[in-house]
């Protein structure tokens, strides 16, 4: 029955956010809201509509004059250009919808382009003749533009969806529309004749009344809807799936394949118990993702677009298992493959299966199951995906930022890359045409490249006074509630409102001698020379650490520039500040002489920002005449570089310079200056803009440029080498530029190209330069402005600094070059090299340059990752490395004594001034607030807010995620080893505390996860019941199958080659495996009380080897982990010295390079290093073999330290046919130098590309804390510069040995397909590359032991080479956090839901001899008399040395056991407990802590003690108390402190305001700094000790959310574990029913059909399988199932070819099995290793009986590809393909 109409209220439940981006056939959609050059559309511009690939019928509506377009073109429509504009896009196959939202009120407008007849645009042709009947339509299109949709009544659109050939639309008042072609009933309107005009989809009434809608979606023939939950009386509580159109191939999933089909929506059943949020459609698939982000797929199988790991076609929907059980967020179906977007946290992950280059892929052939689409590592895009979009063939992903990302297939322009070529893997879209929720504005590195403050550089971008206020990341929120979050802006703890943290750089600047950093939160910092007091503290002693300098009234810094020797600054209120060498006047404060301390500069007012040359100045204030900003100049009129005019006194106040003023030219308004050391030049921009593109122009300060001053070399760019005494317009320059550069004899600038722009948003264009020759690697003085092009490819550049006559840019991708003086290793170059007059890559940067500046002789950076470097002449410490170093020149980034990061820093204690402490007296009235405050804490009750007004709840919640952020980055710092100096910071640290890490609510949390435990558990103990109907099921199946297994088994009682005896004893084995793969304790004891080498250790190994070889299982794997910590610790406890750590016989490094080196990490760990076809952005490579194939095969260099060995590689034998050996020595020599100089510089940076996962990080930060705590680190006093490095040294070594030797040692197994490296095989086994590659594996090896001896220049290149990897290895763990423990018991309670057993496969005689080793040594690893280890061991006895030589005998011929492992033990159990010497769950009687055999379980009862629970600190919390609730405090040691508590104590002790509470807390106070005194405590110790308990509030706080994650993750699991066990109970009622015939294969198929039930192939594979291996067995059999080899089928040409994942394959393991069926011939693909034979499914294919004749009676030379359809797997030839057949 139809429902009525009945309006839905105006609140809107839709899940989804409106699609920004769609994808059809050959094109696609995409609606941007950004700026070219980088920033937002402004609110009341509508945002611009982009379109490309094949317009074929206007299907884009570019006009009928584009058919393709290669590249994104703006879609000009009227209508689109009026704010608000186009909200959603959708695409159909040759039609597309726009929804353009209307100014007023909610909803939108439908307009469509593209094929219209059939209905596809909802109304009739225009141009059609009135006598025009449907029927007989012609073609026609929507010319032109896209044109309105009318729908009746004109109602309003909230969302728009497509299929192939007709469309829906949801309104309103949630009413679905449809119209188009509706020949199968897609649109869902009650008939199947074409519908014309929009027309309302017919919906069934729930309750009388049309469900809400929360989802639709459009495939080519039919269509679905997911209900909403409403408010509304009736609301069917949402979650339902409605379903129409055609059901062929069960797309419908109406649990069967009949072609039916529903011409409106019905209830689709098959998923009516499960809560439905989102759904996708295919051209012949489905799909839908539940509440809890489990993804169900139904229809079509083939190509493996269901994702299920096998070809068959599903009526029902069956669930899409993910890695790790990620949460799908978004689904997307094409046409033979989809894509699913999962969430876990932040992260986010993109997977893909089925067929084509559309899945991002780098595999060939069928994907049946998800895989990583690896977006970041081919991108670099470290954003999160905001959508997803698919075609047929190719997908489309739209990021935060706005930046698109595509791949597939490129044919007909869909890539919009403007190239023709396929891309099978991400690649990011040249143009940033998406819609962004946030946009990087200009970042700091711009402003600090453009700021060179020296007398050499002092240019100042114009964005510094345009970008200098605003956010890091401007936001744009989508209009639906799910953005609503996207809507905050960052700020940080201290209210800055930039994004960043206040204690983060945001400019540097450098003098002569001297540097300096201004941080985001306003502070400056200086250090190095102080001859004439340019550091600005009051004195003149050079400092060698930076230093805070104090301005004048607490003011915060926004901008500083250093002259040769002084400096100027600007504050937040505009006001300019000097200090520092003044005897020219450059100081401006009105005395002609050195200033020490920051005074204010005369005469200026409102700075924007400020420049500084040799001994001059200049700044821009804002203006009261209408012409805008005014530029003053002050100092030294030397060659008239201050624009003044005639000549006058040095000793002038600052000077506005009026030349500007009285041009003509319309750019006079000044925005950006710098100061040379004899020349200035200065970006004007345009007074007035006369449209939009030249008011971007002057948002950005885009300008051209004036120059004055001295003209030698043509630095000031007008021609000539004459002086300028005004600033002069240069003419030859016309281009626009937004920063300009002054060096000492030369000027370079950045052009301005609006939409060229970083990954992060930065603007970039061409570098133009002019002046002295080698300053510009010129051959001659160059007197105009010409385009740098001296850097091959000629890249983008968005920095640039000069310095006297040196040069540095950084370009586009983030890589700096640099040219000029390298005397002090500025260039980075060997000091050898004392200049380079041509550009030199700066290649050993160890991170992403951010902030850049320089001086004469040194460098500052300041990276991503939040670390400054500096490197060039450290004298007087310009270099803030703290202490001097040996060498005077230090040529490599070193890291600078950062004290903006310090604790201090950090909370803010630094930079509290006198007068903000005055103002934080104590007082009566503030002591009794405090004491009420501190009595309802101690009571443990939740304060209530102070004011009724809340603010706006994003704000909170920012708020709250800044203060996390500032309490993170404290912690970071502690946990570094940084000391606490004064109570004010430690005081402030307790303030700042998240409320989340604070005792009360731990322990409140501690309570709530106990509850929710006991909750989980519980379920969990209901499994054994819930699953008895099952296994009643499956008894009777398998006595059914009973008699086929006697027949199978009957001659074969054991198996092959097993030793007798041993079958008696397999379920003590099974046993006794379990209980060492679960405590692992048991193995570490035996480890550590057995010799480290020989057979003991060699057999320990392989059995801990083979118990844990499914790591794939993250029970197995987090259980091993644990094992390896305990291994390691030991270690570290028995060594006396770090350099007996971690050697190649350690048996933590054994077991940690098999556990990297296992199946598991081929992919990541292995591919990061070997895969030479890996390139980053600028297409270079990306991996060590990437680098050693290009510097072998493209540069042809050959390396070796020894001639000898050079003279044996491949290349080299040729050469000597030509050359003589002195010659070839000759050869060897500079090779040799190149070698060396590839170590130190490129090798680093390859190496530093490694992957490590997050397990692995977290055993490297086990063993550097055991470390720190160690034997050896007692006998270190650890004050020593290189401490840690000495500290690091071991855990480098566990790197090498780990992984780099032995993966570098093995090319043939990790260089090449082995490992899935199938592409960079061929490069990577080329002779000339393997011999390198084993040179540097022989010198890196030697680097790894240190083992030097005479060779002195290993040696050196070992003293570059080895600090860069121990500083690298050091990031990798700063702020981890180590979350194993919890992933090991959540793992370990969710295995309980998977009712596939774990096994393992060992051989008898490794069984054998284990056993026996453990009782020898029982008394040594036992934990008590009795011990349950001791008991199984006792039971399965002492083997014989007669049993243990048979067996040994027999290991070649042995097939392994297969053990199984009984990992559901907590139902029989019935308790479990975090052992606390493993630190795993295991049964509480096989805990360290148990009692033996005296230890009972209640019975019953269920014993849980998994939750680890943090102790209360009783003895500081007097302190803590005090320290949290007084006011600042002033105090600096334990007697001021004491007097300040006892002052306190006075006041509320007396009067009326007495307070009892604060009175006992301050006297408790009182005790202690007075046994703090007599016992001559230090203050450091007291907040080392409070430090220790804030990082174990703070681990705790971690710990309990990652475990309350693990419980969600648990009840996901419940949920799905019943819905799979309603499954089974279907599956084994069908096989039940047919199980006794022996046709398996088709019967079981025929009753699977009938009973709308599909099984799963791996069953019908088995009992192949089983019949297979009874070939051999019984006569019977063999006249039904044939096996063959396919060696001999290819040795003798029958088999022509093989495919896909067969060529990789050897031949004598493929195996083909045939029989006849009722179905047809069946032919069974698979693979078997020689000695396992164990058949593994590859493929099934059923062939019509009559192919044998067809194929007989063809040409002998015809050939025919199985499967017939679909990839091929193999090529026969015909004939002899028929008599294969005939077998059968």
């Amino acid at each position: 029955m139809e429902a009525e109409t009945s309006q839905h209220p105006a609140a809107f439940s839709y899940v989804s956010p409106p699609q920004k981006i769609a994808c059809g056939l050959y094109h696609s959609v995409s609606i941007c809201n950004r700026r070219s050059i980088g920033g937002f559309l402004p609110e009341d511009q509508a945002p611009y509509v982009y379109g490309w690939g094949r317009n074929v019928h206007n299907v884009m509506g570019l006009g009928e004059g584009t058919s393709v377009s290669s590249t994104p073109s703006r879609i000009e429509a009227d209508s689109f250009s009026h704010a608000p504009g186009v909200y959603e896009v959708a695409c159909g196959e040759s039609h597309t919808l726009f929804l353009v939202k209307r100014p007023n009120g909610p909803g939108a407008d439908i307009f469509g382009s593209g094929l219209g007849n059939r209905g596809r645009q909802g109304y009739r042709n225009p141009d059609a003749d009135d006598d025009d009947t449907p029927e007989v339509e012609d073609m026609w299109h929507v010319q032109d533009y896209p044109r309105p949709i009318p729908i009746s009544g004109n109602i309003a659109i909230m969302r728009i969806v497509c299929g192939a050939d007709h469309s829906l639309a949801l309104d309103v008042q949630g009413q679905i529309w449809g119209w188009g072609v509706n020949n199968v009933g897609q649109c869902g309107v009650g008939h199947r004749n074409d519908v014309l005009v929009p027309t309302k989809v017919i919906m069934p009434a729930v309750k009388g009344q049309i469900p809400a809608i929360g989802h639709i979606s459009a495939g080519s023939k039919h269509c679905m809807l997911v209900t909403a939950k409403d408010n509304s009386p009736g609301s069917s509580g949402g979650g339902k799936v409605y379903i129409w159109g055609s059901n062929e191939k069960g797309r419908l999933g109406l649990s069967h394949e009949s072609s039916s089909i529903l011409n409106r929506p019905t209830m689709m059943d098959t998923l009516f118990a499960t809560k439905i949020v989102t759904t996708a459609i295919g051209d012949a698939h489905s799909g839908a993702v539940d509440s809890i982000g489990t993804v169900w797929m139904w229809g079509t199988g083939s190509y493996g677009r269901l994702g299920l790991g096998e070809p068959t076609d599903l009526a029902v929907p069956r669930q899409v298992h993910m890695a790790d059980h990620a949460m799908v967020s978004q689904l997307a179906l094409g046409t033979f493959h989809t894509v699913a977007l999962t969430v876990a946290g932040k992260r986010q992950a993109l997977y893909s299966w089925g067929y084509g280059d559309a899945l991002g892929l780098p595999l060939e052939g069928i994907v049946p199951t998800p895989h990583l689409v690896p977006v970041q590592e081919k991108t670099g895009i470290k954003e999160p995906i905001s959508m997803i979009a698919v075609g047929g063939y190719h997908t489309l992903l739209l990021f935060e930022t706005g930046d698109l990302v595509i791949f597939g297939q490129s044919s007909n322009g869909r890539l919009g890359t403007g190239q023709t070529k396929n891309q099978n893997l991400p690649v990011k879209m040249p143009q940033s045409c998406g819609f962004a929720i946030k946009l990087a504005r200009e970042a700091p590195a711009v402003k600090a490249v453009t700021i060179a403050g020296d007398a050499g550089g002092g240019g100042t971008g114009a964005e510094d006074a345009s970008t200098s206020q605003g956010n890091k990341f401007q936001r744009r929120p989508l209009e639906h509630q799910s953005e609503k979050s996207m809507r905050k802006t960052g700020t940080s703890s201290n209210g800055n409102t930039h994004g960043h943290e206040s204690w983060e750089l945001c400019q540097l600047s450098c003098g002569d001698m001297f540097s300096t950093a201004v941080t985001w939160g306003g502070s400056l910092y200086s250090w190095g020379s102080n001859a004439r007091g340019q550091l600005g503290l009051g004195n003149l002693q050079d400092i060698w650490a930076p230093k805070l300098v104090r301005m004048p009234g607490g003011k915060l810094v926004k901008h500083i520039a250093c002259g040769r020797e002084h400096c100027v600054a600007v504050t937040l209120d505009g006001i300019a500040y000097a200090w520092g060498k003044g005897d020219k006047g450059q100081l401006g404060v009105g005395r002609n002489e050195d200033t020490p301390a920051p005074k204010q500069v005369e005469g200026i007012i409102e700075v924007l920002c400020c420049s500084a040359g040799e001994d001059h100045s200049a700044a821009i204030c804002r203006s009261d005449e209408d012409e805008g900003n005014g530029l003053y100049t002050w100092g030294s009129t030397e060659m008239g570089k201050l624009g003044v005019g005639a000549i006058s006194s040095s000793d002038s106040p600052p000077t506005l310079i009026r030349a500007f003023s009285k041009s003509d030219s319309p750019y006079r308004v000044p925005v950006a200056v710098s100061c040379g050391q004899y020349h200035t030049a200065v970006i004007c921009t345009r007074a007035h803009a006369e449209d939009d593109e030249q008011q971007d122009e002057i948002n950005v300060g885009a300008g051209r440029v004036w120059t004055c001053g001295g003209g030698w070399f043509g630095r000031l760019g007008h021609n000539d080498m004459e002086n300028r005494l005004e600033p002069k317009l240069v003419q030859s320059l016309a281009i626009r530029v937004r920063s300009v550069h002054c060096g000492s004899y030369h000027t370079c600038a950045i052009s301005y190209e609006p939409g060229i722009l970083t990954e992060s948003g930065q603007l970039c264009g061409d570098v133009w330069v002019w002046g002295r020759a080698r300053c510009i690697c010129e051959h001659e003085h160059v007197k105009v402005p010409v385009k740098f092009m001296q850097i091959d490819g000629q890249p983008k550049v968005h920095g640039l600094v000069t310095v006297d006559m040196n040069t540095w840019i950084i370009t586009q991708s983030g890589a700096i070059y640099g040219w000029g003086d390298n005397r002090s290793g500025q260039l980075t170059l060997d000091q050898s090299k004392k200049e380079s007059v041509m550009p030199e890559l700066m290649r050993i940067m160890p991170h992403t340059a951010e902030l850049f500046d320089a001086g004469p002789s040194h460098v500052i950076m300041y990276t991503k990752a939040k670390l400054t470097l500096a490197w060039g002449n450290q004298s007087c410490g310009r270099l803030g490395l703290k202490t001097k170093q040996m060498l005077k020149t230090i040529s490599k980034p070193s890291p600078v004594h950062a004290e903006w990061s310090s604790i201090e820093a950090v909370t803010g204690a630094a930079t509290e001034t006198q007068e903000e402490s005055d103002k934080q007296q104590t007082t009566s009235a503030a002591l009794a607030n405090i004491a009420d405050t501190a009595g309802r804490e101690d009571k443990g009750e939740e304060s209530e807010s102070a004011s009724e007004d809340a603010e706006d709840a994003d704000e909170q919640e920012t708020a709250v995620a800044s203060k996390s952020g500032a309490s993170d980055m404290m912690m970071v710092i502690i946990t570094s080893g940084q000391k606490i100096q004064q109570f004010s910071t430690m005081q402030k640290m307790l303030k700042e505390e998240p409320d989340a890490a604070k005792i009360n609510h731990l322990k409140k949390h501690e309570k709530e996860l106990a509850k929710q435990l006991t909750l989980c558990l519980g379920d969990l103990m209901e499994v054994p019941d819930q699953e008895q109907k099952v296994a009643l099921l499956e008894e009777r199946v398998a006595k059914n199958y009973h008699y086929i297994n006697n027949e199978i088994l009957k001659n074969n009682p054991r198996q092959p080659g097993t030793v007798e005896h041993i079958g008696d004893k397999i379920h003590a084995y099974q046993e006794l495996l379990l209980t060492l793969q679960i405590q692992t304790a048991y193995l570490e004891k035996l480890a550590m009380n057995t010799p480290a080498t020989g057979e003991g250790a060699d057999l320990q190994h392989e059995m801990i080897t083979s118990l844990f070889a499914n790591l794939f299982e993250p029970r197995v794997k987090y259980s091993f982990i644990m094992f390896m910590k305990m291994v390691a610790a030991r270690e570290i406890s028995a060594s006396k010295s770090y350099d007996d750590l971690f050697n190649d016989s350690s048996r933590f490094v054994k077991l940690f390079q098999w556990y990297v080196l296992h199946p598991l990490h081929y992919s990541t760990v292995v591919a990061s290093i070997m895969d030479s076809k890996r390139v980053d952005e600028n297409g270079q490579p990306a991996t060590l073999m990437g680098l050693i194939v290009l510097h072998t095969v493209e540069k042809g260099q050959t390396w070796s330290v020894e001639f000898d060995k050079y003279i044996t590689s491949p290349s080299i034998v040729e050469a000597l046919k030509e050359k003589t050996k002195a010659e070839v020595r000759g050869d060897f020599n500079r090779e040799l130098e190149t070698f060396f100089a590839f170590m130190k510089d490129e090798a680093v940076a390859a190496f530093q590309n490694t992957v490590l996962t997050p397990e692995m990080i977290a055993m490297l930060a086990f063993c550097k804390d055991a470390l720190k705590n160690g034997p050896q680190a007692q006998q270190d006093d650890g004050q020593s510069a290189d401490a840690d490095a000495v500290l690091m040294m071991p855990i480098f070594r566990i790197l090498c040995y780990g992984i780099y030797l032995p993966i570098l040692s093995d090319i043939e197994k990790f260089g090449g397909r082995k490992v899935g490296l199938v592409a960079a095989e061929k490069l990577n086994f080329d002779a000339d590359v393997r011999f390198n590659l084993m040179s540097m594996t022989e010198l890196f090896e030697v680097i790894a032991t240190g083992k030097f001896g005479k060779k002195k220049r290993i040696q050196k290149v070992s003293s570059r080479f080895t600090p860069w990897m121990l500083r690298w290895v050091h990031d990798q763990m700063i702020g981890f956090s180590d979350e194993t423990e919890t992933h090991l018991v959540v793992s370990t309670l969710t295995a309980h839901y998977s009712r596939v057993e774990d096994s393992v496969y060992m051989p008898s005689s490794l069984l054998m001899r284990f056993s026996n080793l453990l009782l020898e040594n029982i008394n040594k690893i036992r934990f008590t008399a009795g011990d349950p280890l001791e008991k199984i061991c006792t039971k399965i006895g002492r083997w014989s040395d007669d049993q243990l030589e048979a067996a040994e005998r027999k290991k070649d011929m042995e097939v392994p056991l297969r053990i199984s492992l009984k990992h559901r033990w907590l139902f029989t159990e019935k308790s479990i407990v975090v052992c606390p010497m493993s630190h795993c769950p295991v049964p509480l009687r096989l805990s360290s802590a148990s009692k033996g055999e005296n230890q009972k379980v209640e019975e019953g009862q269920l014993t849980a003690d998994i939750i680890s629970i943090i102790k209360e600190d009783t003895t500081n919390k007097p302190i803590q108390d005090l320290f949290y609730s007084l006011p600042a405090l002033k105090a600096t040691n334990f007697v001021s402190l004491k007097e300040e508590f006892a002052a306190m104590l006075e006041q509320c002790s007396s009067g009326r305001l007495q307070n009892k509470t604060l009175a006992s807390l301050l006297s408790k106070g009182i005790e202690m700094m007075t046994d703090c005194i007599q016992n001559e405590t230090k203050p450091e110790e007291l907040m080392s000790s409070l430090c220790t308990v804030l990082l174990a509030r703070n681990r705790q706080s971690k710990y309990l959310d990652a475990f309350s994650a693990g419980l969600s993750r648990l009840d996901r699991e419940r949920d799905l574990h019943r819905i799979e066990i309603r499954r089974a109970e279907q599956e084994l009622n069908a096989m039940a029913e047919q199980s006794r015939d022996m046709l398996l294969p088709s019967k079981i198929r025929a009753a699977a059909i009938s009973s709308s039930t599909l099984l799963k192939g791996d069953f019908i594979k088995r009992e192949i399988e089983k019949r297979t291996f009874a070939n051999s067995e019984d006569s019977m059999n063999s006249r039904k199932i044939h096996r063959v080899c396919m060696d001999d089928y290819i040795s003798d040409g029958k088999v022509i070819a093989l495919f896909n994942a067969l060529e990789i394959v050897k031949h004598d393991e493929i195996y083909l099995s045939i029989w006849q069926s009722e179905e047809g011939l069946n032919i069974h693909v698979g693979l078997m290793k020689p000695k396992s034979g164990r058949l593994e499914f590859v493929k099934q294919v059923v062939l019509p009986m009559s192919m044998i004749k067809s194929l007989s009676m063809a040409n002998k030379n015809e050939t025919v590809d199985i499967p017939l359809e679909g990839p091929a797997l193999m090529k026969w030839k015909s004939n002899e393909l028929a008599n294969f057949l005939r077998l059968a």
